[in-house]
C-alpha cells in the first residue's frame, strides 16, 4: 500500500500554515528469498504494499514478483 502522510506547521497571525505531503511505501517484515529463475521477465510489483497478505515484492532473476518472505527460523531460504 502507498500511504500519504501530511505534516503541517501551524501558522501565525501573519502567515498561514504550511503543509508537506509525503508518500510512504509499505514494507512488510521478513527477507526476500534467493531469486529463482522464472521463464518470463516481468515486473508484477514495485513495493510490498502491492502484494497480498504476508508476501513481499522480491527480485527474481529477471524482474520482481510477490513471494513469501524468508523469516528467521524458517528453512524456506
Amino acid at each position: 500500500n502507498l500511504y500519504h502522510v501530511r505534516i503541517c506547521l501551524a501558522g501565525t497571525r501573519s502567515s498561514s500554515s504550511r503543509c508537506l505531503t509525503i508518500r510512504v511505501h509499505a514494507v512488510k517484515p521478513g527477507r526476500c528469498p534467493k531469486p529463482k529463475k522464472i521463464p518470463v521477465c516481468a515486473e508484477s510489483c514495485y513495493d510490498d504494499g502491492q502484494c497480498p497478505a504476508t508476501k513481499k515484492c522480491c527480485p527474481t532473476t529477471c524482474g520482481h514478483a510477490c513471494s513469501e518472505p524468508y523469516r528467521k527460523g524458517s528453512r524456506r531460504y
